[in-house]
């Protein structure tokens, strides 16, 4: 009986795309370079209306959120991959208000690269969450586009993570 309870509360929480609370599971590839996503951090940026994710295959080191904010880190303690998801002015933080998704990543060789374009192109397919700070966020994203002289960049990501307050 209360390895029936631990599993329907390992299943409420697991929300209905799957994804757990502070998970991060993902990859990026470019000219056979591939970066392996494993954790992340998401804030509130309430100037653009936007949540911003930064995504990392290492765990984030201590004051690496305040830095991000700003937008200035060491680029070797920094994600190797965000995704910012902005929403209209003057309607509630949720999908259907969402209009512009920008995708950036680093690998080494090749460079900082990135794709500015709308939730269908950046292949978002799975979208829910609390938009606000102390809420959280999780969404499915997978697809490509061509980067610094049309050669491919791909990803594949799924997140689920707390916005940070």
């Amino acid at each position: 009986m209360k390895l029936r309870v631990l599993f329907m509360a390992l299943v409420a929480l697991a929300g209905a795309d799957g994804a757990r609370a502070d998970e991060v599971a993902g990859s990026a590839v470019f000219e056979g370079q591939r970066l392996s996503l494993t954790h992340g951090l998401a804030w509130w940026d309430a100037r653009s209306r936007e949540v911003k994710i930064a995504l990392f295959d290492f765990p984030p080191g201590p004051g690496i959120l305040a830095d991000l904010r700003k937008g200035v880190w060491d680029t070797d303690k920094g994600p190797k991959m965000s995704v910012h998801l902005r929403f209209q002015k003057g309607a509630p933080p949720e999908r259907a208000s969402l209009y512009f998704c920008y995708l950036s990543a680093s690998f080494d060789p090749g460079g900082p690269m990135g794709t500015n374009t709308n939730p269908e192109g950046c292949g978002l397919s799975n979208f829910s969450g609390v938009i606000k700070p102390g809420g959280d966020v999780a969404a499915s994203l997978q697809g490509r586009a061509e980067v610094l002289e049309k050669r491919p960049f791909a990803w594949d990501l799924r997140f689920s993570l707390p916005i940070a307050k």
